[in-house]
This record gives C-alpha cells, sequence and structure tokens, in this order.
C-alpha cells in the first residue's frame, strides 16, 4: 500500500520523466521555465539549493525541511 509520502515521490519522478524526455529547441531555459518560470527562476532555484544544502548538512528529511519552509511562507505571505 502507497503512503503520501511514495506517491507524491511517484508523482514527481512522472512528471520530471516526461519533462526532461522532451526535445526542447532551448534545453536549459525551456527546463526551467517548466520547472519554475522565468520569473521565478532566482527564488525557486535558491529555495531548491538551500534545502538541498540543509538536507545534506544535517541530514533532515526534505519533508521536515519543506514543512519548515512552508511555515516561513505562511508567516510571511
Amino acid at each position: 500500500m502507497w503512503n503520501g509520502t511514495d506517491r507524491r515521490t511517484q508523482t514527481l519522478n512522472t512528471f520530471l520523466v516526461a519533462v526532461l524526455a522532451k526535445k526542447y529547441t532551448n534545453p536549459s531555459s525551456d527546463i526551467i521555465e517548466v520547472l519554475a518560470g522565468l520569473d521565478n527562476v532566482d527564488t525557486v532555484f535558491t529555495d531548491f539549493v538551500s534545502a538541498l544544502d540543509s538536507i545534506i548538512r544535517n541530514g533532515r528529511s526534505c519533508q521536515s525541511v519543506f514543512r519548515e519552509e512552508l511555515k516561513g511562507f505562511v508567516a510571511d505571505g
């Protein structure tokens, strides 16, 4: 039986396989636009790298890092 995390991982995997398999005219900018949007790329990728850095340094799970990021986003917004 799948739990919520497994379903999210499977969905993300399916999405990324489909997005990355497509042949793009300008692969770098086209993939960035699909994943983050050109207007938000700096913010999205800065947050993404920050989350990865935190996971690597602290050995925490993605779920706990993103939960903390979401709390900050909700508090700010």
